[in-house]
């Protein structure tokens, strides 16, 4: 159980919670601190191809921020017994056994809310088997 806390690029101070795709999309991007720049450029691309606007919006992405964030989540929590769990049951829906599979499964819409509050309490607080946040995404899970 960690209860000092650990030195983490993950946004712990952002209060993740949507209720549209949209809504969804704009905080992952905020959450991986995607590049402006990177963003506005695409944008701009794909306004000239005419594409509908929900279309852009999942097309808007920062590829390098999200692999390292991913990379970053993955390296400080590869070591914990319960994110393996978590990581094992979110690869499992998708017939997998990658533990970066279920990494990217636990970043999804349905899932987001509660990893990041798991998340948070192993970066901040302290996280083990009786956190209300793990058990109530391992439920979810399985």
């Amino acid at each position: 159980m960690s209860t000092t806390p650990i030195k983490t690029e993950y946004r712990t101070d952002l209060a993740v919670q949507y209720n549209t795709t949209a809504q969804y999309r704009g905080l992952l991007r905020e959450l991986m601190n995607m590049d402006k720049e990177v963003l506005n450029k695409k944008i701009k691309e794909y306004k000239e191809l005419d594409i509908d606007e929900e279309s852009m919006d999942e097309l808007v992405y920062d590829e390098n921020a999200s692999n390292r964030l991913l990379t970053h989540i993955f390296d400080t929590t590869q070591n914990n017994t319960h994110f393996q769990l978590l990581y094992s049951a979110a690869a499992a829906l998708m017939i997998s056994e990658d533990k970066n599979i279920g990494l990217a499964v636990l970043l999804s819409y349905d899932y987001l809310q509660l990893f990041h509050k798991c998340l948070v309490d192993f970066y901040c607080n302290s996280f083990s088997e009786e956190n209300i946040h793990y058990i109530g995404l391992m439920k979810k899970l399985t």
